[in-house]
């Protein structure tokens, strides 16, 4: 069941970075805006960047995402991998994905989240959610990445690569 990383999950610290890869919405046709290019970096040293940075005002977005959870991470079944190991991963993962790897193909191969990984969120409704999706996703543009670290008290099951698809 994936819904438990969407439920019980919060997160103060965040980061973003922009992805050259158009999102595509489901109709196919190509709705997105260019996003700038920029190095991954580390992924540490953005969170503070993200931090920084404004919510855009939309009142809905729809995200995806990749959650590299590790094992003794509450919730999460059949994991092998250390936490220091799962934070190499996500590391790499999102790198993957600034720099252009089909996301989907990323969420397949490595996501924890037994769900559908596309969650659609309104600004009103978004505290229904993963607090960790709305403080990212509301600060990405259409086809941006960002990263909600793991954190034991506010996002305990590891972490979420995030793309903004809507």
């Amino acid at each position: 069941m994936r819904s438990f990383c969407i439920a019980f999950l919060t997160l103060p610290l965040l980061l973003v970075t922009s992805c050259g890869e158009s999102a595509k919405p489901a109709g196919g046709s190509d709705a997105t805006q260019p996003a700038a290019a920029q190095t991954a970096g580390s992924m540490d040293d953005a969170i503070k960047t993200l931090m920084a940075k404004p919510e855009h005002k939309d009142e809905a977005i729809t995200v995806q995402h990749v959650l590299i959870a590790f094992q003794g991470a509450p919730r999460i079944q059949g994991v092998t991998r250390s936490k220091d190991e799962a934070k190499v991963l996500a590391e790499q993962v999102w790198k993957e994905a600034l720099s252009g790897a089909d996301f989907k193909a990323l969420m397949k191969q490595h996501s924890n989240d037994g769900g559908p990984g596309e969650y659609p969120m309104t600004k009103a409704g978004r505290m229904q959610m993963v607090k960790a999706f709305g403080d990212v996703g509301f600060r990405l543009a259409v086809g941006e990445i960002g990263v909600a670290p793991w954190d034991q008290a506010a996002s305990p099951f590891g972490w979420h690569i995030i793309k903004r698809v809507k």
